[in-house]
């Protein structure tokens, strides 16, 4: 086969064209005919098969079958193979995927592979980079993780979704989040928060929120929207402080005696401390003058 060289033009022609040349010598040494499989040893033998790469300029879009959409001045590729497609984007301007409907606005870089078949047919994963500009002012910069699957027992889309955000005004977060529908749990840290925030929009108040376990899977505290539930304090029903330490409760462990919650207070002494102070921080009241 014959290497191509840089700048070469092109144009096709049937397979049954005779691309012999038949003008003078000199004419003749500045045109060669290749074909498809040249054009493929030039560009390392990738395999160009259900391959599709696009570029887009100002005000034009492309719209593909399966719901994919570009515009503005975008370039990337989409790869069909199987049961699944694969999306790589770059530009300044949108993209929408199919599935989830997910639009990067303006500035972005992302992919996306689609699964079009099989028992998982419908879900999909995103990584996604962007800027936001709104009013020609730069309102976020987004880096989030998408994954969204089809329930096969109950046909819901659940969506798992982490991304780092940074605002105009220099504000960043973090958040983890879980989406069915309308409702969601999100777990969310902030630099104007000292800790994390878990939030929720469920509206089942009877379902779990969040659940701690220890090594063997019981849940030592699971939290609901309307109480508070724990497998593992049931078993430590003791006495007093004296049971509760022979029972390997340490100090300031959460016990119980025939359901009435305790806490062990002795012990105190021994993590350096002594007693743990009352409630205002300095026992008695102060004489009212």
């Amino acid at each position: 086969m014959t290497q191509i060289p840089a700048g070469t033009k092109f144009h096709g022609v049937a397979a049954s064209v005779d691309t012999r040349d038949k003008k003078s010598a000199r004419r003749n040494a500045l045109h060669e005919a290749y074909s498809i499989e040249d054009i493929q040893l030039s560009l390392n033998n990738f395999d160009f098969t259900d391959t599709i790469s696009y570029v887009t300029e100002e005000d034009y879009s492309i719209t593909y079958g399966d719901g994919a959409s570009f515009s503005g001045s975008v370039m990337g590729s989409k790869i069909t193979k199987d049961d699944h497609s694969l999306i790589e984007a770059i530009g300044d301007g949108n993209f929408t995927i199919p599935g989830g409907s997910f639009t990067f606005p303006q500035q972005f870089s992302g992919q996306s592979l689609s699964i079009t078949s099989g028992s998982a047919s419908g879900s999909f994963m995103l990584n996604q980079i962007s800027k936001d500009d709104i009013g020609g002012e730069a309102t976020s910069f987004l880096d989030q993780r998408v994954t969204e699957v089809i329930d096969q027992g109950s046909g819901d889309t659940i969506s798992f979704r982490d991304r780092m955000s940074i605002d105009g005004d220099g504000n960043s977060s973090f958040s983890i989040s879980k989406v069915i529908g309308n409702e969601s749990v999100d777990l969310r840290l902030s630099n104007s928060e000292t800790g994390f925030n878990l939030q929720n929009t469920l509206s089942d108040n009877s379902a779990s929120v969040l659940r701690i376990e220890n090594n063997n899977s019981a849940a030592i505290l699971e939290f609901f929207n309307d109480y508070l539930v724990s497998e593992t304090i049931p078993s430590l029903d003791y006495a007093d402080d004296t049971a509760a330490e022979a029972g390997g409760v340490p100090p300031g462990g959460i016990y119980h005696n025939s359901g009435s919650i305790r806490i062990r207070l002795s012990g105190f002494d021994e993590l350096g401390g002594g007693a743990p102070p009352p409630p205002d921080g300095g026992g008695a009241p102060p004489p009212i003058p």
